[in-house]
């Protein structure tokens, strides 16, 4: 299953959306989950915590997660919060 996340910001949208990435992806049946960033032009820094609990409940499910699509601005802001290890 691939799902397009948008343009996260800290604000009500920005948490709503990653409660629907939560929603989606728990109730998915598929083993492997891809979150693809090709459609996110934004990623506030401040929600890098927030979007690796809604993972971490996923992850508790043992489906595997794959990250795809990163634009090179939001990998440096999810790097540089050690949401990322290279």
């Amino acid at each position: 299953m691939r799902y397009y996340l948008p343009t996260i910001r800290s604000d009500k949208e920005g948490f709503t959306q990653l409660a629907k990435l939560k929603d989606v992806l728990s109730h998915s049946f598929d083993d492997e989950l891809i979150i693809d960033f090709s459609s996110c032009t934004f990623f506030d820094a401040n929600m890098a915590a927030s979007l690796k609990a809604v993972l971490a409940i996923v992850a508790d499910s043992s489906k595997k997660v794959a990250i795809n699509g990163l634009s090179q601005a939001i990998k440096n802001i999810l790097s540089k919060n050690q949401f990322l290890i290279e």
